[in-house]
């Protein structure tokens, strides 16, 4: 994950030291800052997520291409009654 500052702040990466991380720069977790420091960082909206570079090469789920060539499997069994065959009584069916 890595997280772009939207106002510069002072955090602590390891609970030992404190570091700046100003604005306008990415930072990546966790070579630059622990998960719970973006975390929080992200929460009081002093910076938001952005996508690394392995997302931005992934496949999308919502392009993946036509639907399958089965969809169509043929008329429906005769047991199901079409919509045109039923009879409606006062608004409901019967």
């Amino acid at each position: 994950m890595q997280i772009v500052m939207i106002k510069s702040r002072e955090g602590s990466p390891d609970g030992k030291s404190i570091r700046l991380y100003k604005k306008g720069e990415t930072y990546s977790v966790p070579r630059d800052l622990s998960e719970d420091l973006a975390t929080a960082f992200v929460r009081e909206r002093w910076a938001r997520k952005t996508q690394t570079r392995d997302a931005e090469n992934k496949p999308s789920l919502k392009n993946s291409g036509p639907a399958a060539q089965n969809k169509d499997m043929g008329k429906a069994p005769e047991n199901k009654k079409s919509a045109s065959k039923l009879k409606t009584v006062r608004g409901r069916k019967k």
